[in-house]
């Protein structure tokens, strides 16, 4: 019961309340820079939808917890291997986040790229079907998703036996950066846009457009899509965001949410349109 507990502490009164502060302070900020629809009827009306995923995954979220729960302790009753107990917090704390930053990252990577793979699009396809990008988009994911992650965990984090409170640390530096990633402005790194990702990455990202589909998929260290053939850049690409293009509504939570169900009962229906294009600019 204590992991349930903690998720709702963390939900309902911790860093997920800062990550939608956050958004909001992100999109005030877009406006004052001078971002043309930053503060527009359909841009709240899109974060609104968002902000509707985001309270609808914490009500079902003790279902999915329990479930990725009982798998992760089969697993380990079945001998994954384990380090011996205090070879990670012999570690000084921020060594052990930076190592926990980099596998975590570097488990999303993985799971973002399986998303936009076969029957597994449909899942993410309503993070992709926002139409007006911004830091609340980081909450528009379909409850199957955080699961697939939180299971993915399991099996590259699970042997490394990282502190409950450099998780808890780590989770919400990823959790502001995807929504810092996802503001409404062009900002790029400069001669770090290789390693830490931008807003004009991963934008980029969600342009419908099929030379990014399944381009710059990292949430904070690019560096995984330079190693593993995803890196599109940080250029400029012309084209609406969303994800029109394989049929996704923008705004109507009860499509979105029984998205998958539907798509998964179309043969043929589960890839973004366009996939498999070459790399963006």
């Amino acid at each position: 019961m204590e992991p349930v507990l903690t998720f709702y502490r963390n939900a309902l009164t911790g860093w997920i309340i800062g990550a939608v502060a956050f958004s909001a302070f992100g999109m005030l900020l877009a406006a004052a820079m001078g971002r043309a629809g930053a503060l527009s009827r359909h841009a709240l009306a899109n974060a609104g939808v968002s902000i509707g995923f985001w309270l609808g995954n914490t009500a079902l979220a003790p279902a999915a917890l329990f479930v990725a729960l009982v798998l992760g302790n089969l697993l380990f009753a079945a001998g994954w291997p384990q380090l011996p107990a205090g070879a990670i917090t012999a570690l000084p704390f921020w060594g052990q986040l930076l190592l926990f930053s980099i596998l975590y990252d570097f488990t999303e990577y993985w799971v973002h790229r399986a998303l936009h793979t076969g029957p597994l699009w449909p899942i993410h396809a309503i993070h992709h079907s926002d139409t007006a990008v911004n830091g609340f988009t980081t909450l528009r994911v379909h409850l199957f998703e955080p699961f697939l992650v939180r299971l993915a965990v399991i099996f590259t984090m699970g042997w490394a036996g990282i502190p409950a409170e450099v998780k808890g640390a780590g989770l919400a530096i990823s959790l502001m950066h995807n929504c810092y990633v996802h503001f409404d402005l062009d900002w790029d790194h400069g001669p770090l846009r290789w390693l830490i990702a931008s807003p004009r990455f991963h934008r980029l990202h969600h342009v419908d457009h099929p030379s990014v589909h399944h381009r710059n998929l990292a949430n904070i260290f690019p560096v995984w899509d330079i190693m593993f053939g995803t890196w599109a850049g940080t250029g400029r690409l012309q084209g609406d965001f969303g994800a029109a293009k394989s049929g996704v509504p923008d705004r109507d939570f009860l499509a979105l949410w029984l998205w998958p169900f539907t798509q998964w009962a179309k043969p043929g229906k589960n890839q973004p349109a366009g996939s498999g294009g070459s790399s963006g600019t």
